[in-house]
């Protein structure tokens, strides 16, 4: 069960989408987090902290404009370049709400996206 609501997300980012839909987001949050609890190592207040914070992230991540996610903007060639995070692989540090959930998970969730493979050799 998740550990934030609709609401408490939409204190700290701002948002259009419905609240059936941020939690959408706050369900993927609270699995992320649950999923790497032994790492995080937090009280239920810290745990709350990480998933609010990365809900707010995940929230952040989504283009809700189709334009991408701006990353310069300039009087000089009076040009905006835009940006689809989908390009960066590293995609926590794409907001200060993953930045923040990361350093509040003790660097926990920037191991999410890592791989792991195990190989198994059995012998005769």
């Amino acid at each position: 069960m998740s550990r934030v609501t609709p609401a408490e997300v939409k204190e700290i980012i701002e948002t259009t989408l419905p609240d059936a839909v941020i939690q959408v987001w706050i369900d993927a949050a609270n699995t992320i987090v649950d999923d790497n609890i032994d790492c995080i190592n937090k009280d239920e207040d810290g745990l709350k902290q990480v998933e609010l914070y990365l809900s707010a992230h995940l929230i952040g991540m989504l283009d809700q404009t189709g334009k991408g996610n701006i990353v310069k903007e300039g009087i000089a060639g009076f040009e905006t370049m835009y940006s689809s995070s989908k390009d960066v692989s590293n995609t926590l540090d794409n907001t200060t709400y993953g930045t923040t959930a990361n350093m509040l998970s003790n660097g926990c969730l920037a191991n999410t996206n890592k791989a792991v493979c195990k190989i198994f050799a059995l012998g005769c």
